[in-house]
């Protein structure tokens, strides 16, 4: 459960929401839409607690981990991609393995070696969801780029059930493609509110 009560996010001057209400609840898929992924980036900010809101709360359990993926400088462009993993197989406590991690992310084997800056894209977003398999957390929150959308939604579903999973994109066909792969649901942020877009109405 992630609960917000009459929710107002700023964004410079512009209100990125206004008196919202709405809650994200356990084993669904939010794919959040916005034309302008820096208003998305503004409240998904807040809803992992990195800044202040204009007015209202957002309320989840105590102690739930959050794991923000929305930003690759996150990652540690300098060691190898097997020096990442081996560090998130440690910080873990035994939730996973490197080889597990290796497995679960389909990283080809002979790239190990490449330090994450220099790995490319495709690796570097697919390396973007490890922490998940390492921190385990009730809330994750990922964003563009996307690792290859079969894999996304491969891990997404195998991982969904008591978790609150948002997928945020300023691509509107991406969005319908995750969400008819996740059976995910889409929220518009287009009118200041979250509004639920069917896949049929567009």
């Amino acid at each position: 459960m992630l609960q917000l009560n009459h929710l107002t996010v700023t964004r410079g001057g512009k209100e990125v929401l206004s008196d919202c209400t709405f809650q994200f609840q356990e084993g669904k898929v939010y794919i959040l839409f916005s034309e302008d992924p820096e208003d998305y980036k503004a409240f998904l900010k807040c809803a992992c607690r990195e800044k202040a809101t204009k007015r209202g709360e957002i309320v989840t359990w105590d102690g739930s981990v959050i794991c923000n993926s929305l930003d690759d400088l996150f990652l540690p462009r300098f060691l190898t991609v097997k020096e990442y993993l081996d560090d998130l197989t440690e910080v873990s406590g035994h939730l996973t393995t490197t080889g597990t991690l290796i497995k679960r992310l389909e990283l080809n084997e002979n790239r190990l070696g490449v330090t994450v800056g220099k790995a490319g894209e495709k690796i570097q977003a697919a390396l973007r969801l490890a922490p998940v398999f390492a921190t385990d957390p009730y809330i994750l929150v990922f964003g563009e780029p996307f690792p290859e959308e079969e894999l996304l939604c491969r891990i997404v579903n195998d991982i969904k059930e008591d978790k609150v999973i948002i997928l945020a994109t300023s691509d509107m066909d991406e969005a319908k493609r995750i969400a008819s792969g996740t059976e995910g649901y889409i929220l518009s942020m287009e009118s200041g509110d979250f509004r639920s877009v069917l896949i049929g109405e567009m």
